[in-house]
C-alpha cells in the first residue's frame, strides 16, 4: 500500500474545505492582481458591450455566459467584466481540486493540481479577460466531478445532475464541451453495467432528457432579444436559429491554408503544451503521465489522456487556417480544458516524488518547501507574460482616436479590433457621446445602414452614398478611393477634411510607442503583436504617401526621424513599396531593388501570409520591370505558394511571362489551377 504524503503541524490545513477555500482564494487573488483595467483585444470589447448593454454574442451565441455576466455587472467598467471571468476561473480551480481527490484519493495531489492549473499559461490568460473559456472550464469540471461521483456511488442523483450540467455546458461553448467529452467515454465505460440497468427504465430516460433540455433553455434568449443594441449578426429569427447555434455563419477555414500550415500547427502545439507550467515543472509533468497509468484506474488514466488530446490535436484536425500569429492567437485559448490534464499529471508526479522523499526521511518542512517552490516557479514563469494590470495599449488607441475627432463626428469601423474597443468606450463608458459609430459591414451595432445579409457590394454602395450625403464630419478606420484626407489612424471625407495628409500630434506620440514595442519585441500577446503591426502599416501608408507627393521639406526633424524609424520596419517597407507601385511614382530601380532586398531580409514568421504574398508580388513586379524574368517568376511563384487564391495578381503576372516566352506547359498548368481567373 502506497504511503501518503503527510504535513505534520498543518492538521487544520488538511481539511478539504480549508484547502478548497485556499485554492479558490489564491486563484482569485492572482487573477485580480494581474487582470487588465482597460479594454483589450480578442472578443473583450464585444463581450463587455453585451454584458453591460445586453445583446447577442457571435455564433453560437454563448447564451449561458451572456445571461450570467449581464447579471453580474456592478459598474460600467472593464474591471467589472473581467471579474466575471476571474470568478468563474477561481471556481473552476476549486472544482478541479475535488475532481483530483476523486481520481487520486489524495488531498495534497488535488491541492497541487488545482493551483498548478490556476497558474498555467492558457487558463490564467483567459481568467483575467472577459471571455467564455473560464465558464467553459468551470462547467466541464462540474460535469467531470458529477460523473466521477456517479461512477463511485452508482447514485442516480449524480447522473441526473450531470444531465442538467451537460445541457448548461452546451449552452455556453458546445464545441469545446462536446470535444472534451471524449475524456468521459472511458469513465462511462467503467459504469456501463449500472447505466445499462438504469437505461431499462423509461423514467430514467425521461428525467435525463428533460434535465438536459432544461440546461439548453438559455438558448431561448437568442430569440427573445428582438432588438438588441449589440448583436454580431443582428436579431436571430426562428428560421436561422439552428444555423446560428451551429456556427454556419462562419467558415472554419481561410484562403491560403494548406497542409503545410496544419503540420506547422501540430509542431507549434507541442511547445505550447510542454511549457504551460514552465521549464521546472516539465520533467515532473512527464513523470506524472507515466505514474498516472501506474497509480490510477486504467479508465481514469485513459480519460486524462483523452481530455488532453480532444481540444488539442483532435481539434487541430478541424482547424484550417494559415500558420501565422493572428490565428495562433485564435487557437491558443481552445485547449483551456485540455491543459487541466497537464496540471493533474504534474501533481501526480510531484506527490509521488514527495512520497519517495518522505520514505527517505526528508523532513516535512522541506517537503512543504518543495511544493511551494514548484508552484511559485510555475507562477513566476508565466507572470511576465500575463501580468496585464497596466496594459493600456488598446485603450490608449481607442481613446486617442475618439478624442481627436471633431464635435458630432461620424466614424465608420471595421473588424473586431476597432468595433470592440471603440464601441466599449463610446457605448458603455460614454466617452465622446457626441460621436456616432457605424460599422462598415452593418453587423454589430443596431444603427445598421443595410441588412446583415446584404451582399458586400450593396453594403459598400449604401455606405458610400451615406458618406456623400452626410452633413456631419465623416471618418473611417479603413481607406477608400473617396477619402479626402489620411490622418494615419483613420481617413476623412467630405468638406470637413480638405487636406490630403494630416499629422495629428497625439497620433505621432502613439506611433513612437508602437515602434518601440515592435522593434523591441516587447509584446507577448499574439493579438496585440498583430494589432501593432497593422497600425504601423497604417501610419507607414500616410508617411509614404505624403513623401512621394510632397517630399520631406515640410516635415520637422522629429517627423523625418520618425519616417526613418517607420521604414526600418518590414511593415514600413511594405507600405512604401505599395505606395510607389500603386501610384506609379518614378523611382530609381536601384532604390526599389535595395528596398525590396532589405524587406526580404526582414521577412519572418511574424508577417501575415497575405502580406508576405503581397510583398513577393511587389518584388516580382520590380524584377520584371528590370528585365530579371527568372527572378520575377521565382517571386511570383512564392507569392502564389503563400496565397494560392484567384485574387492574387501574381497569377496574371506569371501568365504574361509564360505567354511572352511561349511557355505553353507552365501556362496550361496555371490556367488549370486557376480556371476562373481572368487577366
Amino acid at each position: 500500500m502506497r504511503e501518503r504524503v503527510t504535513l505534520p503541524g498543518l492538521k487544520a490545513f488538511e481539511d478539504t474545505r480549508v484547502q478548497n477555500a485556499v485554492v479558490i482564494g489564491i486563484s482569485l487573488l492572482l487573477f485580480v492582481a494581474t487582470m487588465p483595467e482597460s479594454i483589450t483585444l480578442e472578443d473583450a470589447g464585444m463581450f463587455q458591450m453585451i454584458c453591460h448593454l445586453g445583446g447577442i454574442a457571435h455564433p453560437p451565441g454563448y447564451p449561458l455566459f451572456t445571461q450570467l455576466c449581464s447579471r453580474m455587472m456592478m459598474s460600467p467598467t472593464v474591471t467589472a467584466g473581467n471579474m466575471v471571468s476571474a470568478v468563474f476561473a477561481a471556481l473552476a480551480a476549486g472544482v478541479l481540486y475535488r475532481v483530483v481527490i476523486l481520481l487520486t484519493r489524495s488531498n495534497i495531489t488535488g491541492f497541487v493540481a488545482a493551483l498548478a492549473y490556476a497558474c498555467s499559461a492558457t487558463f490564467w490568460s483567459q481568467a483575467i479577460i472577459i471571455e467564455v473559456y473560464s465558464l467553459a472550464a468551470l462547467m466541464f469540471m462540474i460535469c467531470w466531478w458529477l460523473l466521477l461521483k456517479f461512477v463511485d456511488s452508482q447514485q442516480l442523483k449524480y447522473w441526473f445532475a450531470l444531465c442538467l450540467a451537460a445541457g448548461l455546458s452546451v449552452s455556453n461553448h458546445w464545441p469545446l464541451f462536446l470535444l472534451s467529452c471524449a475524456g468521459f467515454v472511458p469513465l462511462l465505460y467503467g459504469a456501463r453495467q449500472s447505466l445499462a440497468e438504469a437505461a431499462r427504465s423509461l423514467k430514467f430516460w425521461t428525467i435525463s432528457i428533460l434535465l438536459f433540455i432544461l440546461g439548453l433553455t438559455p438558448y431561448i434568449s437568442l430569440l427573445t432579444e428582438t432588438d438588441p443594441q449589440i448583436a454580431a449578426f443582428g436579431a436571430v429569427n426562428p428560421e436561422g436559429f439552428l444555423n446560428y447555434i451551429a456556427r454556419s455563419y462562419y467558415a472554419d477555414s481561410r484562403a491560403g491554408a494548406v497542409i503545410h500550415d496544419k503540420l506547422q500547427y501540430f509542431i507549434w502545439l507541442l511547445p505550447e503544451t510542454l511549457f504551460q507550467l514552465g521549464f521546472a515543472a516539465l520533467p515532473v509533468m512527464l513523470l506524472g503521465v507515466y505514474r498516472s497509468f501506474k497509480q490510477l484506474k486504467l479508465n481514469h488514466a485513459v480519460s486524462l489522456l483523452f481530455i488532453y488530446l480532444a481540444t488539442t490535436y483532435l481539434l487541430m484536425c478541424f482547424f484550417n487556417f494559415p500558420f501565422e500569429i493572428l490565428f495562433q492567437g485564435v487557437f491558443r485559448p481552445y485547449p483551456v480544458i485540455a491543459f487541466s490534464a497537464l496540471a493533474i499529471w504534474f501533481a501526480i508526479g510531484l506527490v509521488w516524488s514527495l512520497e519517495k522523499l518522505q520514505r527517505e526521511g526528508l523532513p516535512a518542512q522541506l517537503r512543504i518547501s518543495l511544493v511551494l517552490i514548484f508552484l511559485v516557479s510555475i507562477a513566476a514563469y508565466n507572470y511576465p507574460k500575463l501580468e496585464r494590470s497596466d496594459d493600456k495599449l488598446v485603450d490608449q488607441y481607442a481613446r486617442t482616436v475618439l478624442a481627436s475627432l471633431p464635435e458630432n463626428a461620424i466614424l465608420f469601423l471595421t473588424g473586431d479590433n476597432q468595433v470592440g474597443p471603440l464601441g466599449f468606450l463610446n457605448r458603455v463608458e460614454g466617452f465622446r457621446p457626441d460621436v456616432t459609430l457605424y460599422e462598415k459591414e452593418s453587423l454589430v451595432f443596431s444603427n445598421r445602414l443595410t441588412g446583415v445579409g446584404e451582399p458586400k457590394e450593396q453594403k459598400e454602395r449604401v455606405v458610400n452614398a451615406f458618406i456623400s450625403n452626410a452633413t456631419r464630419p465623416v471618418f473611417s478606420i479603413y481607406g477608400t478611393k473617396e477619402a479626402t484626407s489620411n490622418y494615419g489612424l483613420y481617413y476623412g471625407y467630405n468638406r470637413f477634411s480638405d487636406r490630403e495628409f494630416v499629422f495629428v500630434p497625439e497620433f505621432e506620440v502613439y506611433l513612437d510607442q508602437l515602434l518601440a514595442l515592435h522593434k523591441g519585441r516587447l509584446l507577448t500577446d499574439l493579438h496585440e503583436r498583430q494589432f501593432v503591426y497593422d497600425l504601423i502599416i497604417s501610419f507607414a501608408r500616410q508617411y509614404a504617401g505624403y513623401v512621394l507627393k510632397f517630399g520631406t521639406q515640410a516635415l520637422s526633424a522629429q517627423q523625418i526621424d520618425r519616417l526613418h524609424r517607420v521604414q526600418e520596419t518590414f511593415p514600413g517597407k511594405l507600405a512604401t513599396l505599395e505606395a510607389i507601385i500603386h501610384t506609379g511614382t518614378p523611382t530609381e530601380s536601384s532604390h526599389l531593388i535595395g528596398l525590396a532586398e532589405a524587406a526580404h531580409r526582414q521577412l519572418d514568421g511574424e508577417v501575415p501570409k497575405k502580406d508576405a504574398a503581397v510583398f513577393y508580388l511587389f518584388y516580382g513586379l520590380i524584377m520584371a520591370a528590370t528585365d530579371q524574368e527568372k527572378k520575377a517568376v521565382e517571386m511570383f511563384s512564392k507569392s502564389l505558394e503563400l496565397m494560392p487564391d484567384e485574387r492574387n495578381e501574381s497569377i496574371c503576372e506569371l501568365m504574361k511571362i509564360y505567354e511572352k516566352n511561349t511557355d505553353r506547359r507552365n501556362l496550361a498548368r496555371l490556367k488549370h489551377r486557376f480556371p476562373a481567373k481572368s487577366c
